[in-house]
């Protein structure tokens, strides 16, 4: 996953992205691992979003899609209010199966938090809200598939 790997380095004026004001969440790469491989979902304060899969292939931009642009804002954004569970990072292994991996970009670094996929699912994570609209962003994708 070149393009994951890109955007985890990559710095919000390389994408013409304006955050704000320092160590404002300017996206979010989640690694989503599968029992056979991963799917990486990012999502940017400017509405851009891509989902990629491990074993190839990708939904790329979906610009114009006003639906997928409005729920990958509001997940850029939900993300602030997280930055405190999270802890910065350098490196961008992919998660253990069974687990999500959150990778926050700021302006000043990337932060990072994982957790078990089925306690995020259930609620009884203090992140479920953040793969709850990580999965609202996943549905749009797959609704505008279907067009």
């Amino acid at each position: 996953m070149g393009l994951r790997d890109k955007i985890l380095h990559a710095k919000p004026e390389d994408l013409n992205i304006q955050p704000g004001s320092p160590n404002r969440v300017w996206g979010v790469v989640t690694d989503i691992a599968l029992q056979n491989g991963s799917v990486c979902l990012v999502a940017l304060i400017d509405g851009s979003a891509s989902l990629y899969y491990s074993t190839g292939g990708a939904i790329q931009g979906a610009v114009g899609e006003d639906n997928i642009m409005n729920a990958a804002t509001n997940y850029a954004i939900q993300c602030q209010k997280f930055i405190s569970n999270t802890k910065r990072t350098t490196v961008f292994p992919l998660p253990n199966p069974g687990e999500i991996t959150f990778y926050l970009l700021t302006t000043n670094a990337v932060y990072t938090v994982s957790a078990q996929k089925s306690d995020l699912a259930s609620g009884r994570n203090t992140l479920s809200p953040l793969f709850q609209a990580a999965n609202n962003l996943i549905s749009e994708f797959g609704k505008t598939s279907r067009k």
